[in-house]
């Protein structure tokens, strides 16, 4: 009995060390392969609260992006494409009796490189979209098959928050096994969805070879922003080497 039990315990705890491992190494798998096709030069921006007083506000005031800090961006040395993001909440999608919740997501043409998304037909977000605020979009694999079950969607309109746009491609987001996201114009999301020249967050490409140099961009970063306004500004930025680490 004794040698019986002995030997069951041994097995028993080489058998979890390897389930343990296995689970271990998988997640480890997943989470790479979400990041794998990413840019790997690619940092983002989001916007975070004052930690002190200044000119004669509070602390803890929540920073709002604007269109301005985009362009001030694009000035800044080391940076080679940007792109800012309004995020809108609460959206329907509906076609005829089709219906579901999902993301839309307001981006400029860069997006598609930055996250490696792939257009399996149409095309993507382009700068005529920009300019002119159309009502264009870009839907995911997901999307486009619960609302079409693999009919021609190209040239033809949903309905987003009740709002109709007209479908122009259909992607897949680069390392994702769930194709849930629509992507339209940040100029319309801005105009149609009440976002006045209000922005959420930045995804950004950056000129570096090394991890010092993408730490000099940030820096810089910070500070341009810091003293762009009279508040200072709080933000948090994360190469894309610091979110693989984690």
């Amino acid at each position: 009995m004794r040698t019986f039990l002995t030997g069951f315990s041994v097995a028993w705890g080489i058998f979890m060390l390897m389930i343990l491992l296995g689970a271990g190494n998988g997640l480890s798998n997943g989470v790479a392969e979400n990041f794998m096709r990413d840019a790997v030069n690619a940092m983002w921006l989001w916007s975070g609260r004052t930690s002190i007083p200044y000119q004669g506000m509070k602390e803890n005031r929540q920073i709002q992006f604007t269109n301005n800090d985009y362009d001030l961006l694009n000035e800044l040395p080391g940076i080679e494409h940007t792109l800012g993001r309004y995020h809108i909440s609460g959206n329907r999608f509906a076609l005829g009796n089709e219906t579901g919740n999902y993301t839309a997501i307001t981006c400029r043409p860069e997006l598609k490189e930055i996250e490696s998304i792939e257009i399996i037909n149409g095309r993507f977000i382009n700068e005529p979209d920009i300019r002119e605020a159309r009502k264009s979009v870009v839907l995911g694999k997901d999307i486009y098959d619960a609302l079409f079950k693999n009919k021609e969607a190209i040239g033809e309109y949903i309905n987003i928050n009740q709002v109709p746009f007209q479908v122009v491609g259909i992607c897949m987001e680069g390392g994702s096994t769930r194709h849930r996201n629509a992507y339209i114009s940040i100029s319309t999301g801005q105009k149609v969805f009440n976002g006045a020249n209000r922005l959420h967050n930045f995804a950004l490409t950056i000129h570096a070879n090394s991890v010092d140099e993408s730490k000099a961009v940030e820096e810089r970063i910070r500070k341009t922003l810091a003293g762009y306004i009279p508040a200072k500004r709080a933000a948090r930025i994360k190469p894309i080497e610091a979110l693989r680490d984690e």
